[in-house]
């Protein structure tokens, strides 16, 4: 992109390894700062400047997931840091005695928590709910389910939704 630009406003030959730039106004203020000592119209190697831009570049993903059923078209999700896996997360309750297992993330995959759930719920004759993740700095939703279904959900979220199984984080707190 850096190549294209400099090509477009004829900044010069910015062949990577050996050339130069010459800066303009907006590559000058958006790299470097007001108290070093180069100017709009100078010219610089490429190489730093490809450094410089790379330094202040934000990391993002993106993620496209092809739909299932109604949904047929291809869902795109782009967002900043790094992707968040899928947690399932399976415990009991009362003693051994009833299980639920929770699934967050879920919308990092381009997955409605809310269409999860009642899919599921269908699909596994169990109840479901969701609700927001508990905490201020939290945005997404967390699904949670009646039962111990860690395996079929994980095989699901893989087999149907197409997720890779290292995207997919599987905890059991079962006593």
């Amino acid at each position: 992109a850096l190549v294209q630009y400099a090509v477009r406003e004829q900044l010069g030959e910015p062949g990577l390894g050996s050339g130069r730039l010459r800066l303009d106004k907006l590559l000058k203020s958006g790299l470097y700062g007001k108290k070093e000592p180069v100017e709009v119209g100078s010219e610089v190697p490429a190489g730093e400047v490809l450094k410089r831009l790379m330094a202040k570049m934000q990391l993002y993903h993106r993620v496209v997931r092809h739909g299932v059923g109604a949904e047929a078209g291809p869902t795109e999700v782009v967002r900043k840091g790094a992707i968040k896996s899928i947690q399932v997360l399976a415990e009991d309750r009362q003693a051994g005695r009833k299980y639920v297992t929770k699934v967050k993330h879920l919308e990092s995959f381009a997955i409605e928590p809310q269409d999860f759930a009642q899919r599921l719920q269908r699909l596994l004759a169990c109840s479901s709910s969701v609700q927001k993740l508990p905490g201020k700095n939290e945005t997404g939703k967390e699904v949670l389910f009646q039962g111990n279904l860690l395996g079929e959900i994980c095989r699901m979220l893989e087999m149907d939704f197409g997720i890779h199984p290292k995207f997919i984080d599987r905890v059991s707190k079962m006593r």
